[in-house]
């Protein structure tokens, strides 16, 4: 009895940092220094001071 407590733990503590890992993991390949944003064309605002549209 005690070998199937102590191998219920070890497979407790096992899938316990399974799903620790598999949270952690999609966080490793992001770099916070590169942006992810990409534009294809500059930006282009304006302003309606006269009350038409553009």
């Amino acid at each position: 009895m005690l070998v199937f407590k102590r191998v219920l733990f070890l497979v407790l503590i096992f899938n316990f940092l399974f799903a620790i890992g598999l949270y952690v993991y999609p966080h490793f390949p992001h770099d916070a220094k590169k942006p992810e944003l990409n534009f294809t064309s500059d930006p282009d605002f304006s302003c309606n001071i006269d009350g038409f549209a553009f």
